[in-house]
């Protein structure tokens, strides 16, 4: 799961994008795209000041881009979808986020087949349910996500160790999972880019 952000070239101001039409802010004249944006959970003030561009990573754009929008990505540890288990009040929480811990990984390997495949962020897109997704790549990680899961879950009901607690993909976000073929970015008609 990860949220969007753009930052004006001129100004520098950095936005949490939540609308494919938001400008960056009221005197900017490019649009932001490729939005990916979480909602309830993620959003925050801390998110909406520059100070979260150290710890995002900058979207390509396609060769030659001359706008004055810089996408940005922030990948977050815990899938929003999960935290309402996170967030039983106690003395459940401890059960919620171990079940949370457990759920995670395979979880995280079905939502990000849901995002493409390194596109670029300043080409409009039209939405698309059809991606070929890579068996060779998402059944092993499905797999992993088991086991994953399990140490998680265990290390939550100190069952295990705390260094027992999974480091890597997919308990851990990453960028681009490879989870789905690459296939030719195409533009949406009549949006700019």
């Amino acid at each position: 799961m990860a949220r969007i952000h753009s930052q004006c070239r001129d100004c520098g101001q950095v936005v949490l994008v939540t609308n494919p039409r938001q400008h960056v802010h009221p005197g900017c004249t490019d649009t932001p795209t490729k939005l990916e944006s979480g909602f309830g959970f993620v959003h925050g003030p801390a998110y909406s000041s520059t100070g979260f561009v150290q710890n995002a990573i900058q979207l390509p754009t396609s060769p030659g881009y001359a706008g004055a929008t810089t996408c940005y990505m922030t990948l977050t540890q815990n899938l929003p979808l999960l935290d309402p288990l996170r967030d039983l009040p106690s003395p459940l929480n401890t059960y919620g986020n171990a079940l949370a811990d457990l759920l995670q990984p395979d979880l995280r390997v079905i939502v990000d087949m849901g995002y493409g495949s390194n596109e670029y962020a300043n080409i409009p897109t039209p939405a698309s349910l059809v991606e070929i997704p890579d068996p060779f790549t998402i059944l092993p990680d499905l797999a992993k996500g088991v086991v994953q899961g399990i140490d998680a879950a265990a290390v939550d009901l100190h069952l295990l160790p705390h260094s027992m607690y999974p480091t890597t993909y997919p308990f851990m976000p990453e960028l681009n999972p490879g989870l789905n073929f690459p296939l030719p970015q195409t533009s949406a008609p009549g949006m700019p880019h």
